[in-house]
């Protein structure tokens, strides 16, 4: 199956699938979501995450990248996608932004992400 609630807004989206990990919990069952919702396990017994670039030194493969096309491999073979299980609340990875900025496309483009990063 696919995501739940996939194409609704960020908002609903996210309540929904925090309902059915909720009620999944409840239930004698195994169950597995994969989502991009934030707080979509808060409600679950066990929670696992992608670790993307979570381990990653990110200076040094910041000076390792000299151009975005040589980027986007020395980021692919720097991505982990191994899980690991997450203790306590916690929201989804941010390694897309994290990406971003190693890319660097462009410093207006960045301070606007940063500045609606604030507003979230």
């Amino acid at each position: 199956a696919d995501e739940f609630a996939r194409g609704t807004n960020p908002d609903e989206g996210a309540r929904i699938v925090r309902a059915v990990s909720g009620l999944l919990d409840k239930k004698r069952c195994v169950a597995v979501l994969s989502t991009h919702y934030d707080r979509a396990a808060e409600n679950a017994s066990c929670h696992y995450q992608v670790i993307g670039l979570r381990d990653a030194d990110i200076p040094a493969l910041a000076a390792s990248i000299t151009n975005a096309k040589e980027g986007l491999e020395v980021i692919s073979r720097r991505m982990n996608y191994g899980l690991y299980r997450v203790v306590g609340k916690k929201d989804c990875p941010r390694d897309a932004i994290t990406i971003c900025r190693l890319l660097a496309p462009d410093t207006e483009l960045l301070q606007q992400i940063e500045e609606c990063a604030d507003l979230v």
